[in-house]
């Protein structure tokens, strides 16, 4: 106990001199640094698998011929009710989808909306929608014909997605784009329903594309402001992106890009690098229990002389007698007993002999 207490002390004394600061920049920040790298490359994957879910079930409802009919102005009964169904049915499928948009290839003139906003007029026969007013120009929302590959427009001011498709009508003819306004939260759902973040996460859209996890609720225009700006430079894997007076509130943002440029962050404070003082005095005291133990193992290593010399004499006793049982008549135990005791100077020698240096 006394040893271990002694030891205990220096490694006390060498833990606050500057020991907890070495282990951890050397081992418990890196690994922090890795969970969190780990995190991001699962969110990354996460949003492949959304993304792929998302686009083929509003592919699919784009496919179907009555919707081609949004953009006539007298659709057949039948096509609306079609449609209507099939609108229904992605609306219930998706609960992050907040709406639907047609804007004609001019950029001005609506043809179909779910947003009230843009409703002009609406009678049983006719709806009469307004001209494109929102605060994105079209040109940042605008398909061509033709294309293939799904345009994602990242609101950050909404915190929404907006997924565009080229527009076509009956006679396969472009017509304009169709935009669906998706909820970024919708993005953080799936993640936990994967068990990927925890419940109180929330995934925050950041223009040109990404998202970051982690933004606190005070100053968050200032930080993504900020961390926008560092995206669009050159930045490493980890960044400062806030400092205060207290060095244990600072702030930074872990990043990671995928194959199609969606960056993603997390952002973490700088007492998430560092030992809390309960895990430090954890720490302590997981290191004089095992101080001790160890201490306690090195003075049992060696047996107990008494114990080595008791085992060594049985043996020599049992050698003994089995030598006079196989070479002496056994029938008389009082002569066999006088015969060893004649040779007690003998046997004595020969205790001594088989104990060999511990036995002195």
């Amino acid at each position: 106990m006394l040893i271990s207490v002694l030891i205990f002390a220096g490694c006390l004394f060498f833990s606050f001199a500057g020991g907890f600061n070495l282990i951890e920049v050397q081992y418990y920040t890196p690994r922090v640094i890795g969970n969190i790298n780990d995190r991001l490359e699962k969110i990354k994957s996460g949003y492949g698998d959304y993304f792929t879910n998302l686009d083929r079930q509003l592919r699919e409802f784009l496919s179907a011929q009555s919707v081609s009919s949004y953009i006539e102005r007298e659709p057949s009964p039948e096509n609306m009710e079609k449609r209507d169904t099939l609108c229904s049915l992605l609306f219930q499928k998706n609960p992050g989808l907040e709406g639907i948009r047609l804007v004609e290839n001019d950029g001005v003139h609506i043809h179909y909306s779910t947003f009230s906003d843009d409703i002009l007029s609406e009678t049983a026969e006719l709806v009469t929608y307004s001209n494109y007013m929102d605060r994105i120009p079209y040109a940042l929302i605008e398909t061509s014909d033709g294309d293939k590959k799904t345009l994602v427009y990242f609101d950050n001011t909404r915190n929404r997605l907006l997924f565009s498709y080229p527009f076509y009508d009956a006679y396969t003819a472009y017509r304009g784009t169709i935009v669906f306004y998706v909820s970024g939260d919708d993005f953080t759902r799936s993640l936990i329903n994967r068990d990927i973040v925890s419940l109180n996460a929330r995934g925050t859209v950041l223009s040109p594309a990404g998202f970051v996890f982690g933004l606190p609720l005070t100053g968050r225009k200032a930080l993504i402001q900020e961390i926008q700006e560092r995206w669009g430079k050159r930045y490493s894997n980890i960044e400062q992106i806030a400092e205060s007076d207290d060095k244990r509130e600072n702030l930074f943002v872990i990043s990671t890009t995928d194959e199609s440029g969606i960056k993603i962050g997390w952002i973490c404070s700088q007492d998430e690098f560092e030992f809390s003082d309960m895990e430090k005095i954890a720490l302590l005291v997981c290191l004089f229990i095992t101080l001790f133990l160890v201490v306690f193992l090195m003075f049992n290593l060696r047996h107990d002389d008494m114990v080595f010399i008791k085992r060594r004499i049985r043996k020599f006793q049992y050698e003994l007698l089995k030598e006079y049982i196989e070479r002496k008549d056994t029938t008389d135990w009082k002569t066999l007993a006088k015969g060893i005791a004649s040779r007690r100077m003998d046997v004595n020698d020969e205790v001594k002999k088989s104990l060999g240096r511990r036995g002195k």
